[in-house]
Parts: structure tokens; C-alpha cells; sequence
């Protein structure tokens, strides 16, 4: 076995492709990677399998909640994302998250650099940080 992985670490090195998503060993760090591969439970990934038969909010009742929505429109977690985008501001000082402007490019934009990182290393890392330090505080995923 040990050859065999020496063989392997040679033909295609060390380093990961998508290192930067390899950090945490919490549930939020799993909840994030699951939301980040529409495989989280919120409701639009659980219809999307067909677990669930609606994609309807259980806090707002918003007709998709999708990851867009859970991360940055249902208004039962509000305050938590003042608190998220306040950090993430002091992250990426140059970065727009405003959050007025509902366009659907806007929010994706948004959702991405939650979900996807700058492709930054230690940036990332604090990004992702912030993000499932929001994933606990909301107790979407109990």
C-alpha cells in the first residue's frame, strides 16, 4: 500500500487541486461544502432529489429557498447576515455586498464569493470561516 500511494503522490503530486476547500472538520464546514454542491438541506436542493415535493421557505415561506435565498433574503436571518457582511467587508474591503441590489447577477455574485472563496488561500479561509460561523448561528441544518 505504501508503494502503491508513493507511486500515486509521484505521478500527480501533492497538491490538491481544490485545497482551498479543505479545511474545517465541523458541521458547519460540512453544511457549507453541502450547500456550495446543492446537496445542503435547503429545500430547493432537497426538491431537486426528491425528498421533498416543494422548495417553499420554512421561516418566510418564500416560494424557492434556494442557496441564494438562505444566505442572503429570508429575513429570519437577518441580523445574522448584517453580522456576515460586516465581517466580510472587513475580509475584502474592495468587494461589493450590497445587498440592495436584488438583481439576480448581484446576489449570484454575492453567493459565490461565499461559497467559492477569491481563490486566495488565507482569504478564502477567513471567508469560509465567517460563512459557517453564519451556518451555526442560524440552526437551519439541526
Amino acid at each position: 500500500i505504501d508503494d502503491f500511494k508513493t507511486a500515486i503522490k509521484n505521478l500527480y503530486g501533492t497538491n490538491a487541486l481544490y485545497k482551498r476547500y479543505l479545511w474545517g472538520h465541523t458541521k458547519e464546514s460540512i453544511n457549507l461544502s453541502r450547500i456550495r454542491m446543492g446537496l445542503s438541506g435547503v429545500n430547493a436542493h432537497r426538491k431537486r432529489y426528491h425528498f421533498i415535493d416543494h422548495n417553499i421557505c420554512p421561516n418566510c415561506n418564500s416560494k424557492n429557498e434556494d442557496s441564494i435565498h438562505f444566505l442572503l433574503k429570508c429575513p429570519a436571518y437577518a441580523a445574522h447576515r448584517a453580522e456576515l457582511i460586516a465581517n466580510l467587508s472587513h475580509v475584502l474591503p474592495n468587494a461589493q455586498f450590497n445587498l440592495q441590489n436584488t438583481s439576480r447577477r448581484n446576489l449570484s455574485e454575492i453567493t459565490n464569493i461565499m461559497l467559492h472563496g477569491v481563490q486566495d488561500e488565507s482569504l478564502d479561509t477567513q471567508i469560509f470561516a465567517l460563512v459557517s460561523l453564519f451556518i451555526k448561528k442560524t440552526d437551519r441544518f439541526l
